[in-house]
């Protein structure tokens, strides 16, 4: 360890509060959660205090440490704002804490809440024999070490950290006014209010789904991929599979009575939460696919991606049956209409639908990347592995000035 950092309880830097307040039934109380993994704080709805099962609350200022004895494992703590000062916890679930600013800076505090390594030491000292329930007291919370560096460096590290989180936000900023301007868009290029129309079962033909036994997984031999909705969350299928977790023979086709479907085929989640989720993906090679998952095959003559940009328009939540288990068939979509446009009017549509989902992966891509920075850079930081030199202060008082 460097020069100057100690490693120290975190219970050493923070004073647990214990000035409730006393509800009262006719007043109204804005009751925040703790999120997981230093997210945050959520609020939710004010409640009237005669609504209230608990007598005491406890008031929350601006710089105080909250965490979430419960379900802890999932590392729920962080540090009150302003937007959040003045709201309330229930403290039987959300101990308060201040923290000793002439030693650790709040801000940097919010940082290591953020952080993998602190999240590890949460999860470690929970206790129960059931996950959902397990627990963190008090005193395991203030036993979670903390690598202390000067309070000079603590704010380097708080600067260059948050200049990274500024980079995050920016692009976080386009990538949803991306989003808005690419659903506005294909909105007018899929618009059926004005001109000729044919029915999707007219350019298209639906694909089903077979069911994918636990034995028939993991085949080593296998060249054909066999996705589930969860490969569409695999990284570098946001638009296109382009890899599957499971592989199967030709022979292991025949053997489940599943079929590999062309490429250039739009799949879709049909059935469940993950039908409101709303992905659309497009085949980029011949693929099977679970009976969770519908595609639509492209007709002679139909462009694959004017074919995938159509489904995109589509909110497959508005058609399913109403139950506990959502679902749509292909009933629900045989009555949708689609443009009626030449082979070059769809490749000029479908040219536009590959340019904005491009531009959307390329967003996402930059943001996942940032974040890998961050958490990279909080672990080398956090340890003291790396310095951050002090001609950095330089730079923090020329912002200070401008």
């Amino acid at each position: 360890m460097r020069d100057g950092w100690n490693e120290v309880q975190l219970g050493e830097l923070i004073v647990q509060r214990k000035d409730f307040t006393s509800v009262e039934p006719d007043a109204e109380y804005v009751i925040l959660g703790v999120q997981r993994s230093g997210w945050g704080f959520v609020e939710r709805e004010p409640i009237k205090g005669s609504a209230q099962k608990f007598s005491k609350l406890m008031r929350v200022e601006k710089e105080d440490l909250v965490y979430r004895t419960i379900t802890a494992f999932e590392a729920p703590s962080a540090v009150v704002t302003q937007r959040e000062s003045g709201r309330f916890v229930t403290p039987q679930t959300f101990p308060v804490f201040r923290i000793d600013a002439d030693r650790l800076l709040p801000t940097f505090m919010s940082l290591l809440t953020t952080s993998p390594h602190f999240h590890e030491q949460m999860a470690s000292r929970c206790t129960g024999s059931v996950l959902r329930r397990k627990t963190l007291s008090v005193g395991a919370f203030k036993s979670i070490p903390v690598f202390l560096p000067p309070l000079a460096e603590q704010r380097r590290i708080v600067d260059l950290v948050g200049a990274l989180d500024d980079a995050i936000e920016a692009v976080e900023t386009t990538r949803a006014a991306l989003a808005e301007l690419t659903t506005a868009r294909l909105a007018s290029l899929f618009d059926t209010s004005d001109g000729p129309v044919v029915g999707l079962e007219d350019i298209s033909s639906f694909a089903s789904g077979a069911a994918f036994k636990p034995s028939a997984q993991g085949d080593p031999d296998g060249t054909i991929p066999f996705i589930k909705v969860s490969d569409m969350n695999l990284p570098g299928n946001e638009t296109e599979i382009l890899r599957a977790n499971n592989y199967v023979t030709v022979d292991g086709l025949k053997t489940l009575k599943a079929k590999a479907w062309l490429a250039g085929t739009t799949v879709f989640p049909k059935v469940g939460a993950a039908l409101l989720t709303e992905k659309r993906r497009i085949l980029a090679t011949d693929t099977a696919f679970d009976n969770n998952v519908m595609g639509l095959v492209p007709g002679p003559g139909v462009d694959p991606w004017f074919l995938f940009g159509f489904m995109r328009t589509v909110k497959l939540g508005d058609f399913a049956q109403v139950g506990a288990l959502p679902s749509v068939n292909q009933k629900h979509l045989r009555a949708l209409r689609v443009p009626k446009l030449d082979t070059g009017q769809q490749q000029h549509v479908a040219d536009e639908v590959r340019a904005l989902d491009d531009s959307r992966v390329a967003q996402a891509a930059a943001v996942a990347s940032l974040r890998e920075l961050r958490t990279n850079l909080l672990s080398v930081l956090l340890t003291g592995e790396h310095e951050v030199p002090t001609s950095y202060d330089e730079l923090i008082d020329e912002e200070a000035v401008v």
